[in-house]
């Protein structure tokens, strides 16, 4: 004698594929289900019947909360990427001294950084995720002023970097060799808007920076 499924008559076997529910069905069909078993001879009270109806309508209006929040957000990235791309072709310096390369030999943004005195030797170093210093550039002595430092996305020994994330600290000397870390800012003609990790990034050559970092633009 042959059985059918009666959950999907018109699948069998292994070729049924489970049916995703949402919480909202799931406790409705418990609630049938408690109501069909349940003695008959010690029916559920009103009371509690009642307070089960006001979980499901709790669940149900949490599913619906649940969906407006996300059409929100959706609405609010589609928003935000409209405004963002007017400010492609245009300069923009960034409040980082940190690169995230995705491609290092499409170029990488100069560094933009200020003395406040003269310094007898400074020196840009470059600091991969991991804290191990990947280049050392020598600026040699420099007056006090505003200075920009370019680095061409290669380690010590000449190779392209590889893809991920570089901090270029700015280090200067007094006279007497004490060392000093200077701020140094990202700056650079912004070429495109990427969206390949799920939120918006502004593309300047190889590199990707956060419009949250963005000091001006113009």
């Amino acid at each position: 004698m042959q059985i059918t499924d009666v959950t999907n008559p018109g699948l069998s076997g292994s070729s049924q594929q489970p049916v995703e529910k949402s919480s909202k069905e799931e406790f409705l069909q418990l609630l049938v289900a408690q109501l069909e078993n349940q003695n008959p001879l010690e029916p559920q009270s009103g009371a509690d019947f009642i307070a089960q109806l006001a979980q499901f309508a709790s669940v149900e209006q949490s599913e619906e909360t649940n969906t407006l929040l996300a059409d929100m957000r959706a609405e609010q990235m589609a928003a935000s990427s409209a405004a963002l791309a007017g400010f492609v072709g245009k300069e923009a310096s960034f409040r980082t001294d940190t690169l995230r390369l995705d491609d290092a030999s499409a170029g990488v943004p100069d560094m933009n950084y200020e003395l406040s005195a003269s310094t007898p030797h400074a020196k840009a170093v470059v600091i991969d995720a991991e804290g191990n210093e990947v280049r050392s550039i020598d600026l040699g002595a420099l007056p006090p002023g505003e200075h920009t430092v370019q680095w061409d996305g290669k380690d010590k020994l000449g190779q392209t970097v590889k893809d991920g994330d570089y901090r270029i600290e700015i280090r200067t000397e007094d006279a007497e060799g004490n060392e000093s870390t200077v701020p140094a800012n990202v700056t650079g003609v912004i070429d495109s808007l990427d969206f390949s990790q799920g939120f918006p990034m502004m593309r300047i050559g190889g590199a990707l920076l956060a419009p949250a970092d963005v000091l001006s633009i113009g």
